[in-house]
């Protein structure tokens, strides 16, 4: 009986050892690494190097994706900062040719923004020596709204300042008879319109003169006598123009 039990127990380890060898050919993997031979670390090594290099693929192709992506935004944001630069140059250009037309409207105001006067004198009258001679018969007008100031006061007083000329002609009979041309009662010229001495009668004369003054808003002009002058009138007038 024992020597049945040996014989039984040697089947049984053959058995073993067989069905141990038919597991371990069950456990040959089929995979990509190689056909038909047992995963060891080195396969998985490779794999996960494999797999790292598909991941590192992946990366690059986000990443030029990316980069293209920024080079659009970039490509758009300097496009935008040219349209801007150029809307703000035109702006600009556009606020310097306004304050050009600007100036230059004021430079045509300024001289479109002329000043005449002529007026002269009523009827005959006798002025004594210092007397500012009355021109109160309006005749042309232009560019002065004060004009009831000089009506009023003999003056002609500046609105508008600029260079201006004075021009006035009298007429007179007494012997002497002389005006000045003033300028804030100073005096610009001096006219003599009758001589010292006339060997007729009565004889009338007429003086002319003239100046040219730079006025500052509020300055005035105007015509004094000089020596008593008789004026006739309608025969004696007074002009004013802004140059």
């Amino acid at each position: 009986m024992y020597t049945d039990a040996s014989i039984f127990l040697f089947l049984l380890c053959c058995c073993s050892f067989a069905y141990g060898d038919s597991a371990a050919e069950q456990t040959i993997n089929k995979n990509t690494f190689g056909k038909n031979r047992p995963i060891n670390e080195q396969d998985i090594n490779y794999k996960d190097h494999q797999e790292l290099l598909l991941m590192l693929s992946d990366i690059n192709r986000f990443a030029k994706v990316l980069e293209h992506q920024l080079n659009l935004t970039m490509t758009r944001v300097n496009n935008i900062e040219h349209i801007l630069s150029k809307r703000i140059s035109d702006s600009n250009n556009s606020s310097g040719r306004e304050d050009m037309i600007s100036h230059s409207e004021q430079n045509h105001t300024a001289i479109n923004k002329k000043v005449a006067l002529t007026a002269c004198t009523e009827g005959g009258e006798l002025y004594r020596n210092g007397s500012l001679i009355d021109f109160t018969d309006i005749r042309q007008l232009y560019g002065i709204k004060n004009i009831n100031d000089f009506k009023k006061t003999r003056k002609f007083t500046c609105l508008s300042s600029g260079l201006y000329l004075l021009s006035v002609y009298i007429s007179s009979f007494p012997h002497g008879s002389q005006y000045k041309l003033l300028k804030n009662n100073m005096e610009l010229g001096r006219v003599q319109i009758a001589p010292d001495r006339d060997l007729g009668t009565s004889s009338w004369h007429t003086g002319s003169g003239f100046a040219a003054a730079m006025l500052n808003v509020n300055d005035t002009m105007s015509i004094q006598a000089w020596s008593s002058v008789y004026i006739a009138g309608s025969y004696s007038c007074i002009t004013i123009v802004k140059l």
